[in-house]
């Protein structure tokens, strides 16, 4: 059902109707806005359906030319002097019902007419106040139009009803997305806490392993220590008797280090008396061959550094040697 219908001449103002219609249904239901071109079926009656849409509104915009007032038929008759004219039909019904605002909407440059240049049935809108469409400030001009449509007396809450909307509808939706809102923000601070929690746990785990547990050899000790008061039907001191025990005996670690120490100075003694024992082993043929050996080198590198022949050089000073 049409809320606001607008009544236009096609030769007079179309194209700027077209856009009118494209503005106001950005802000209004697309069904709620009346035109004759863009909201009439292909096959369906005319009139009946103007009839309709004329029974069901609540404001209708009278859009006014230049060539609205002065528009001829074929024979050159005034077309607002004929009953039959449409836009005559439309206007005058409209006026006839006492809940329906009329708003005349001047465009192009248009002026108001005057009372005694409208037929009888057409006067009562001369006395409308009217609204002035421009070219030059049509982004204001519209938006001003829409403020003053929303500010009708009901028409907003005629437009929601018929949509299937309610004011309290819009409430109720309006307040379970703040409920939405603020749970989602609750689960997702709670999340963070849990996790900084466990971020906390995890860092003191270590910590609190080493001052209230103590080291793992530490407590093995402990336990040991009290199993043996268990045997012997006695009551453990587990303090007095750790701190005795880790006193009059060493650490397993401590002794780690210490067989450690030992198997090392070990090996430097098994090196050491095996490099003597080679030295033992050798014969004298093996001494007196090393002790050549140096003769020679001494010769080559005192008689030989100077000498073209090496290798001559090299015989002589073994011959020599020997």
């Amino acid at each position: 059902m049409a809320r606001i219908f607008i009544s236009y001449r096609r030769e007079d103002s179309h194209f700027l109707v077209s856009r009118l219609v494209d503005e106001l249904r950005k802000h209004f239901p697309p069904e709620q806005v009346f035109q004759d071109i863009a909201s009439i079926d292909p096959g369906a009656d005319f009139v009946e359906a103007l009839e309709k849409a004329l029974s069901t509104a609540a404001v209708m915009l009278a859009v006014i030319g230049q060539g609205w007032l002065s528009a001829t038929d074929k024979q050159g008759r005034r077309r607002l002097d004929l009953p039959g004219d449409f836009v005559r039909q439309e206007i005058a019904e409209t006026l006839r019902r006492p809940g329906v605002r009329v708003f005349p909407l001047l465009v192009n440059g248009a002026e108001m007419p005057a009372a005694e240049e409208l037929p009888e049935p057409l006067k009562a809108l001369h006395r409308r106040q009217a609204f002035e469409l421009t070219a030059r400030h049509w982004p204001e001009d519209v938006a001003q139009l829409v403020q003053t449509l929303k500010r009708r007396d009901g028409f907003v809450r005629w437009l929601l009803h018929d949509s299937g909307f309610s004011f309290a509808r819009l409430r109720w939706a309006k307040q379970a997305a703040q409920r939405r809102e603020a749970e989602e923000r609750a689960a997702k601070e709670e999340a963070e806490r849990i996790a900084a929690e466990d971020r906390a746990k995890k860092k003191a785990e270590p910590l609190t392993a080493q001052t209230v547990e103590g080291p793992p050899e530490q407590a093995d000790q402990q336990s040991q220590v009290e199993a043996l008061a268990a045997k012997t039907d006695a009551t453990p001191q587990p303090g007095k008797v750790l701190r005795a025990t880790t006193t009059s005996t060493p650490t397993s670690h401590n002794l780690f280090r210490a067989l450690l120490v030992a198997l090392i100075i070990a090996g430097l003694i098994a090196f050491v008396a095996m490099r003597a024992s080679d030295e033992e082993r050798l014969t004298d043929e093996d001494r007196q061959s090393r002790y050549f050996r140096k003769q020679v080198a001494l010769c080559v590198e005192n008689v030989c550094a100077s000498a073209r022949d090496r290798d001559s050089c090299l015989e002589l000073c073994k011959h020599a040697v020997r």
